[in-house]
């Protein structure tokens, strides 16, 4: 009898081991009041949190993680890091009591093009065994006064206990600035970074461009531009992407000289206005806008601390490459839609492995034609493994890297091959579970610039955006379903035939593809038979 406790206590044990979860926090010490509310809502989650006091230098915070790893026998999962940073080098402390170090690290490509000799990183809090590779993610909660540090754990709170499971969760928000190559290469920069980005997403999500080019057909006009810019996010999807030239406190100017208007800047920032619940997750492919060390919060902070701003920001501390933003961004995509993992930290550090991979393996972030094209033009093509590394680094995740993440079901969909316009077809499928079925049919590519034409500016991005041809909604219960959904009568391309279902707690989204049957052209020798 004493034997079998003794097995059964041991099993506990084991099991209790097996699926501990371990955090470490690194917190400004003025600040370790405001974060109890955090640090009790990741308890409740069976997380043990494990708080450190910042240091005046990175370096000694380095050994305190190390440390506690060996010393406690924990493995961390995590890295959060809450307080500001301001602007240091090597040598120079900061006050702990306000703020938490980061590193700073050599830049030698981006610095070979004459930005500055080093970057801001917080990734070497990760390297737990000293190896130079990030072992957990880090993220940083850049907070400076008590207020913000509640009104941002009240927004995670309600982001993770959301349960709005409509389009928004199947949306990307495009934004782009001019690259000021000239109007060819601009547009086949768009074209080439659209293709790839979208390329790379799953058939399922959505995407809608704003684009500063004014020969682009998802530019709104200049004096409309960052109104649109600002209700896209307000209104927007999962993530919100920018791409473009950037600065600490402000995005790229429409137009592209001093008398245009910032796309979004300390001015502006106070604009943004989404529901906690419904907050998206903010990629700043940009130069300096993710800049935590500056003596004025960066663009990336003052997003992250707005009330109504995203949930969470990756973004670029100094100068950022056209190459390395791409891989970057196509890393994240697959590490979000193909692994489906449970946290952002884990997205976050699945993104940092698969960006140092060589591209001859299987796994690794960057497409053949990606890479191809980067050797051809890249002014640092025979420095690519490097610039993968370096953004690496230059990227921070400003956020916590705990938040949880909710990842949709899968519906099985099966639409007839082909179609005629105008005719109703029957879309079949079988539902994982029951609740709201809002099927959709969406155009694939973009419109034809024939119906474009005539179109204002405006008008003609709303057109070039919105790819949506035609809904029908009902219940439907777990198990197979059958719905009719009527093709429009205009329709000329193969289209997208999308299934999204919502319950209380549930949400699930299948595709497929319906090819258009157009009547055949008849030869002029045709025509002239027929009317005899």
């Amino acid at each position: 009898m004493l034997l079998r406790t003794l097995l059964g206590l041991l099993a506990l044990t084991l099991v209790s081991t097996a699926t501990a979860r371990d955090v470490l926090v690194v917190c400004a010490t003025d600040l370790r009041p405001a974060i109890a509310p955090w640090v009790e809502y990741r308890q409740s989650q069976g997380i043990s949190v494990h708080v450190l006091d910042s240091k005046p230098m990175a370096g000694d915070l380095v050994a305190d993680l190390q440390a506690a790893v060996a010393t406690s026998n924990i493995r961390p999962e995590a890295i959060v890091i809450f307080g500001d940073c301001r602007i240091q080098g090597p040598r120079w402390p900061v006050d702990p009591r306000q703020h938490v170090p980061t590193h700073h690290l050599p830049s030698p490509v981006a610095a070979s093009l004459g930005s500055l000799p080093t970057l801001a990183t917080d990734s070497p809090y990760g390297d737990l065994d000293g190896d130079g590779a990030m072992d957990v993610p880090v993220g940083r909660i850049p907070a400076a006064r008590p207020d913000q540090i509640a009104a941002f754990v009240d927004r995670l709170k309600r982001y993770e206990a959301s349960r709005q499971y409509g389009p928004w969760r199947h949306q990307v928000d495009l934004c782009a600035g001019v690259g000021g190559f000239g109007l060819l290469i601009d547009a086949a920069m768009e074209s080439v970074v659209r293709g790839i980005l979208t390329s790379q997403l799953p058939a399922s999500m959505q995407t809608r461009v704003t684009y500063a080019s004014p020969t682009s057909p998802f530019f709104p006009g200049a004096k409309n531009f960052c109104r649109t810019v600002i209700d896209g996010f307000n209104g927007g999807g999962l993530f919100w992407v920018y791409a473009g030239h950037g600065h600490v406190t402000q995005l790229d100017r429409v137009p592209a000289t001093a008398a245009g208007t910032p796309i979004l800047d300390a001015t502006t920032v106070g604009q943004l206005k989404r529901p906690a619940e419904r907050s998206p997750i903010a990629l700043l492919l940009a130069c300096y806008t993710g800049a935590f060390d500056a003596k004025d919060d960066c663009l990336a902070e003052q997003m992250l601390l707005e009330p109504g701003g995203p949930i969470a920001v990756f973004a670029g501390s100094r100068m950022t490459l056209p190459y390395g933003n791409a891989i970057i961004a196509t890393s994240m995509i697959q590490s979000w839609f193909e692994s489906q993992p449970d946290t952002l930290g884990e997205v976050w550090l699945e993104t940092v492995q698969r960006a140092t991979r060589d591209p001859a393996q299987a796994d690794a972030a960057a497409p053949s034609m990606l890479d191809a094209m980067a050797t051809m033009i890249s002014p640092t093509s025979d420095r690519l493994p490097q610039e993968r590394s370096e953004h690496t680094q230059l990227y921070n995740l400003l956020g916590d890297p705990l938040m949880q993440l909710a990842h949709p079901e899968s519906v099985s969909l099966e639409c007839p091959v082909s179609a005629s316009p105008g005719s109703q077809i029957t879309v079949k499928g079988t539902a994982p579970h029951g609740g709201k079925l809002t099927l959709e049919l969406h155009r694939r590519g973009e419109p034809s610039r024939d119906t474009l034409r005539d179109l204002s500016e405006a008008d003609r991005h709303r057109a070039a955006s919105d790819s949506l041809l035609e809904r029908t909604v009902c219940e439907v219960e777990p198990g197979e379903f059958a719905v009719e959904l009527a093709l429009p009568a205009t329709l000329t391309k193969s289209s997208l035939v999308l299934a999204r279902i919502e319950s209380a707690d549930r949400y699930s989204l299948g595709t497929d593809r319906i090819l258009i049957d157009l009547p055949k052209r008849q030869t002029p020798a045709a025509q002239a038979a027929a009317t005899r």
